[in-house]
């Protein structure tokens, strides 16, 4: 009996027990939130309030003393504060954040609550209460106390054993089926994922992809660095090699708008082509074109040259300049085209006028009187072809200046005998006598012909024909005009005393003109050519040292010269009286 009315008390000590452990929760509780109340309003001078943001508000009137050195606020704390708010306000899933932050707190306070269920797992006993016998079985006890996390599969048979549990008291264990809430903490262990989540540094990434723009450069071009040779004279076809970068298989090359010949591209740095012949003088541009269109170009990178000009001969070679005189030049390699400049002559540094090319092998030309008249001398020619480098050829000695004055004696006028031959003639008759003073450039008997005596140019000599009609005259020279020295005597009286000339053959033909004849045609193939000025041939030129030795009577040997003086007489024998037309001129060649 003592037994029965024990397990009858049992549970009402158990229910008084209960509720002495809830009086001391309550009073526990109070206590803490009494000290709370006391520490936050008994003492409120020492509350500070502060802002933890950039713009701190904090009040520190009134602040104690002994706790001055913890203020200010460092500006970098609410910075950092700043931070950390803007991060959580870029936080993927913001409903997740809350639930892992107000979660953690409660579990500490359910977790001795499960320490309090372990009195329901003595409902085992209530399994007894069914079998008496088992009494025993309460060693079973230990069995369910170790595995405490199996709770969590259990939960159903919890329900199941406060069900069999007859006292009321353990519907406050029921409410330990709130623990079985306990398996989302540890859903809040996937939000502690998330804040390694939340420096998503993905939305950083995507300025990365926005530059896509970068495939651009598959394109290559080529690029030109030098071509040799870089200077070559126009005259021939020209190899050059260009050397660069990024050369393709098939590429062409350019000079300017030039094409060179046969291109042979070698990957990637050599272009071997050639330069046509006559190409123009000038500078050029260096282009190489890859198959894809894509170029390269050196600026000024090649220079084409013309060929420098070889003067040869100066036609007239002499004269008195007293007018504009036109001449003739002939050589070879002559160019009138390329860039800069121009086809340009000089007689020293006199520049001749009305340059203008014939062909390559001539060029006619004006030697001008003005701004004056040239010096007496002799004259270096140059020719300089347009072009880069202004290639120039020149002839030493090529045309001489000389002057000389005239007297009559003892009438007629001399005027038109003066100058270079220009088809008029000197006004003389039978007895008249032209004086030629040449100066300090008297004539001298050099190679060659030495002196050309020019006839009036007679249009028609007969049947059409051109030439002069030569007519009795007598030319001497002087060192000092008082010693004469006859070089050429056309007469009639000796056949044999024309030597030295280029009409020698005439002193001695037969009929119709027998001889040293007056007035005897000769054709203008056979004369001497004078400037442009004279309609044609018209001149007799004579070698004054074979031609002295040949007159009749001989003479004293001639002297060494120069000559100053040249006498022109027509001789009183002279035939026809009427003739006015006689001398033209006299040109020094040496």
């Amino acid at each position: 009996m003592e037994m029965e009315s024990n397990k009858a008390d049992q549970p009402h000590r158990r229910s008084w027990e209960l509720v002495l452990l809830l009086l001391a929760l309550l009073m526990s509780l109070a206590c803490v939130f009494l000290s709370t109340w006391v520490a936050l309003r008994v003492r409120p001078n020492v509350l500070v309030s502060a802002n933890m943001l950039p713009k701190s508000t904090a009040d520190y009137g009134r602040l104690p003393s002994e706790l001055t050195p913890f203020a200010p606020l460092d500006p970098a704390v609410g910075a950092e504060a700043a931070t950390d708010v803007a991060r959580l306000a870029r936080t993927p899933d913001a409903s997740r954040t809350p639930v892992g932050i107000v979660m953690l707190p409660p579990t500490p306070t359910i977790t001795p609550t499960p320490t309090a269920t372990a009195t329901p797992t003595d409902t085992p006993v209530a399994t007894s209460a069914q079998a008496p016998t088992a009494g025993p079985t309460a060693t079973a006890l230990p069995t369910p106390t170790s595995p405490l996390p199996t709770a969590t599969p259990t939960v159903p048979p919890t329900s199941t054993a406060t069900a069999t549990s007859v006292p009321t008291a353990t519907s406050a264990p029921t409410n330990t089926s709130v623990p079985t809430s306990t398996p989302v903490p540890t859903d809040t262990s996937v939000p502690t994922s998330t804040p390694t989540d939340t420096p998503a540094p993905t939305p950083t990434l995507m300025p990365t992809d926005t530059p896509a723009p970068t495939p651009t450069p598959t394109v290559v071009r080529p690029i030109v660095q030098a071509i040799v040779p870089s200077t070559q004279v126009n005259t021939d076809t020209i190899t050059v090699t260009i050397t660069g970068l990024n050369f393709q298989t098939g590429c062409s090359a350019n000079l300017g708008s030039v094409a060179l010949i046969a291109a042979n591209c070698t990957p990637t740095t050599t272009v071997q082509a050639s330069v046509p012949a006559d190409i123009r003088a000038g500078y050029y541009d260096a282009t190489v074109t890859n198959p894809d269109s894509q170029s390269g170009t050196l600026a000024q990178a090649y220079t084409a040259t013309n060929p420098i000009p070889l003067p040869i001969v100066i036609t007239p070679a002499v004269s008195v300049i007293t007018t504009d005189l036109t001449v003739e030049i002939y050589g070879d390699y002559f160019r009138n085209t390329g860039a800069p400049g121009r086809l340009r002559a000089r007689l020293g540094d006199r520049p001749l006028a009305d340059v203008t090319y014939v062909d390559p092998t001539l060029l006619t030309a004006t030697v001008p009187t003005s701004p004056s008249i040239m010096a007496l001398g002799a004259y270096t020619l140059t020719a300089t072809n347009p072009g880069p480098t202004d290639p120039t050829g020149g002839l030493v000695n090529a045309f001489t200046v000389y002057t000389y004055t005239t007297t009559c004696d003892p009438d007629g006028t001399c005027d038109p005998a003066v100058g270079d031959p220009d088809g008029v003639a000197a006004d003389l008759r039978p007895g008249d006598v032209i004086t030629i003073d040449f100066g300090l450039n008297g004539i001298t008997d050099g190679p060659g012909y030495d002196m050309i005596y020019y006839e009036w140019a007679n249009p028609n000599i007969g049947g059409g024909q051109r030439g002069i009609y030569l007519d009795y005259v007598t030319i001497m020279l002087s060192t000092d005009a008082i010693s004469w020295y006859t070089v050429f005597e056309w007469n009639g009286d000796d056949p044999g005393d024309v030597a030295g000339t280029n009409i020698d053959s005439y002193a001695t033909d037969g009929e119709p003109y027998p001889g040293e004849f007056e007035n005897e045609p000769i054709p203008w193939y056979d004369l001497y050519p004078g400037p442009a000025s004279v309609p044609h041939n018209s001149g007799i030129a004579i070698d004054i040292g074979v031609a002295a030795q040949a007159v009749q009577p001989p003479q004293g040997p001639l002297p060494t010269g120069p000559f100053r003086w040249v006498r022109v007489a027509i001789p009183l024998e002279a035939a026809d009286t009427a003739d006015d037309d006689v001398a033209d001129s006299i040109v020094r060649l040496n």
